[in-house]
This record gives C-alpha cells, sequence and structure tokens, in this order.
C-alpha cells in the first residue's frame, strides 16, 4: 500500500494579477510606474504585465521633432485604435 502526500493548506502557486497599460504607454512603463504595489504584493501574488498590440509612434510631436525625431527608449502602446471619420 502507498502513501498519499499529505494535504497542504497553502496553495501551490501565487495568484497572478493581470496589468494592462493605459493609451500610448507600454507593459515596460507600467511596470515602473506600479512598482511600490509589485512590493507590497511580491510575496501574496505574480503580477503579470502584458503590452497592447497596437504601435501608435510618438504622440508628442513638437516642431523641432519633424526636423529631427526624439530618440524614444519606450514603446508607444494601445489595445485598440478609434479613427473617427467626421461624418456623423
Amino acid at each position: 500500500m502507498t502513501s498519499s502526500p499529505a494535504p497542504t493548506t497553502e496553495p501551490s502557486h501565487k495568484p497572478k494579477i493581470l496589468c494592462l497599460h493605459g493609451f500610448g504607454e507600454s507593459a515596460e512603463i507600467l511596470k515602473v510606474r506600479s512598482r511600490k504595489i509589485r512590493a507590497l504584493l511580491e510575496d501574496r501574488a505574480e503580477m503579470v504585465y502584458l503590452d497592447g498590440p497596437l504601435d501608435v509612434g510618438n504622440l508628442r510631436f513638437t516642431a523641432e521633432d519633424f526636423v529631427k525625431p526624439p530618440e524614444n527608449p519606450f514603446t508607444n502602446l494601445a489595445w485598440w485604435w478609434w479613427k473617427t471619420t467626421g461624418k456623423r
């Protein structure tokens, strides 16, 4: 007769929290911005960060940007894009 392992009272895996960034941000930016809550929850939950599928490019253009585009270390992403036609 084989013995089965004793039941444990603790879950084997931490719950996961899905973290979705806002328009024109990225998972990397949100991870930096949410560092305090990550520190509070690191023993209790795993925070999962995802990037939106749409690259919306540089959202803050100035006149100089058209001459020499800025070097943006982050990718500006979105989950959806709504384009209005101007017709009602």
